[in-house]
């Protein structure tokens, strides 16, 4: 097909073969989709409007001259005529310029090598990847980059699904990994990579996996364990890494297959757990939200699927920390919205992201205009003129501003997200025979948490209702154990000896779980 494609404000003319779905021309064309679910159709962020021509959507055919113009997902649309024509909104297009967390509270020690020498330590989540140089202790540069599988899913689930799809589809998730995502962040703090004399890397259990060169499809099923909990040191060469071949590779340890290396080297880092006597709680909030609990002498490690409700990726109006994204959000009584934006220009917001979400809930509750069930109250807000009808799937939307619109729908994926989080704590804590208000520290880990407003955190139950002297917020704990394992490797070694004595906890064994995340659906 000929296809003629609006986007930005351009217009481009591109082949797009049948039998293919269009995300894959478009992006082989430099049109960069926002496929956060791997082209999986289950976002909808890929949305193009059809204006002329023939197309397959999902298997069925449809006839844009004939029955008019309308939208679908162009990871599961195909292009079936000799010529047509697409729009593609702004809010479909990938977006660049996420805020990566490189800032953290807990100081490394040691030296990277002899003298004129250095080190690179690599914080590998599953969107991004934060990197720092090293230098006699001291961190010299950090820099930060989107990962780039990201292409394949935002989640682990879907980067454990593509591995799993044939050897060379696992072989590229690692070469996109390294080739595009590590090697730049290389050039970038380390131009003379001769240089450098060791790398660390701090990731969860899939990522160091991919790294490694390991398949994850293990920790996808039950009863979810890993190929491998530690990882011997192995040279860059084997990795591909563009440094010197014999540059020594350490990857930090896991617990488990939910429980990986950038929480373990977390734990090391901040020195939780280290007063036998005291009750502490670690949190590092995401798609996935790790706990790790340590109750004299005892340390239970647990994993509780949030999902990807604080990171926009299960709300119409949610998107990443990025410039133009609210972080920050206050609800008067009166019904009016006072917003902060990153970057600070209120001309171009174009989303809320997870700390604005979590303000969100606690101020409209706060102000009453939104029951204990996330349900609007539609009288207030409609004589606010702020209630608008929605679709059977969304619900009512509530009109923040006229760039932002939340629904119910999105409201109810974020009291699943806090449900699951609220429930495995209380859980977690109950198995030890605890409560929250006993807790003598809770370290928050993360850029997420780093960007959290404390009060609205506490007043949904998101995180427990625990004295503010009794709170420490981290930051990226994960990148401060990759930088402290590249100035000095034998942190590995003083972990794993203490590795064994943490006992993982699937939280739905817990018999008291499920009644929990039933009961934490409703706001406090």
């Amino acid at each position: 097909m000929k296809l003629h494609v609006d986007s930005g404000g351009r217009r481009l003319d591109i082949d797009a073969p049948p039998g293919r779905h269009l995300s894959e021309s478009l992006a082989e064309a430099g049109i960069r989709l926002d496929l956060r679910c791997g082209g999986n159709n289950r976002c909808g962020r890929c949305r193009v409007r059809l204006l002329s021509g023939r197309f397959a959507i999902a298997g069925k055919a449809y006839d844009a001259d004939r029955e008019g113009p309308r939208e679908a997902n162009a990871c599961r649309l195909i292009p079936a005529g000799v010529e047509g024509r697409i729009e593609i909104p702004d809010s479909s297009l990938f977006r660049d310029g996420l805020l990566i967390e490189t800032g953290f509270r807990c100081a490394p020690s040691g030296a990277a090598s002899g003298p004129g020498e250095s080190a690179l330590a690599f914080d590998i989540g599953t969107t991004t990847v934060a990197a720092a140089l090293v230098k006699d202790g001291a961190v010299l540069r950090t820099a930060g980059a989107p990962n780039a599988q990201s292409r394949f899913g935002d989640n682990v689930i879907d980067r454990i699904v593509a591995a799993g799809r044939s050897p060379e589809t696992a072989a590229e998730l690692r070469r996109v990994l390294v080739e595009e995502t590590l090697n730049p962040l290389i050039a970038e703090l380390a131009p003379a990579s001769g240089s450098v004399r060791r790398i660390a890397v701090a990731a969860n259990t899939v990522m160091s996996h991919i790294f490694c060169g390991l398949s994850p499809e293990s920790i996808g099923v039950s009863p979810f364990r890993p190929l491998r909990l530690r990882f011997p040191a192995e040279p860059a060469a084997n990795f591909g890494l563009a440094v010197d071949a014999e540059t020594p590779v350490h990857v930090w340890p896991a617990i488990s297959g939910s429980v990986g290396g950038d929480i373990t080297g977390g734990i090391a880092v901040t020195g939780f757990g280290r007063v036998p006597d005291r009750l502490e709680l670690l949190l590092d909030i995401g798609t996935n939200c790790e706990m790790i609990l340590s109750d004299r002498g005892r340390k239970l490690a647990a994993a509780a699927a949030a999902g990807p409700a604080f990171e926009g990726g299960s709300s119409a109006v949610g998107c990443r920390a990025r410039p133009g994204a609210v972080d920050h959000l206050a609800v008067s009584e009166a019904g009016y919205f006072r917003f902060h934006v990153i970057g600070g220009d209120l001309r171009r917001i174009d989303g809320i992201c997870g700390s604005g979400l979590v303000d969100f809930l606690a101020g409209m509750r706060g102000a009453g205009l939104i029951d204990e069930f996330g349900r609007y109250n539609r009288a207030r807000l409609g004589s606010l003129g702020r209630l608008e009808a929605g679709t059977p799937e969304t619900g009512l939307l509530c009109r923040l501003s006229s760039q932002l619109a939340v629904s119910e729908a999105d409201i109810e994926a974020l009291l699943k997200a806090k449900a699951a989080i609220e429930a495995g704590v209380l859980a977690l804590l109950g198995s030890v025979g605890r409560s929250p208000s006993e807790l003598d520290a809770l370290y928050l880990c993360g850029g997420f948490a780093s960007a959290l407003d404390l009060a609205s955190a506490r007043s949904t139950g998101l995180l427990p209702a625990v004295a503010a002297d009794r709170i420490r917020i981290c930051g990226n704990t994960s990148l401060a154990a990759a930088i402290q394992a590249a100035a000095d490797p034998e942190i590995l070694d003083q972990f794993e000896s203490e590795r064994p004595g943490f006992r993982d906890i699937p939280l739905n064994n817990l018999p008291e779980f499920e009644e929990l995340y039933t009961r934490s659906l409703a706001l406090n």
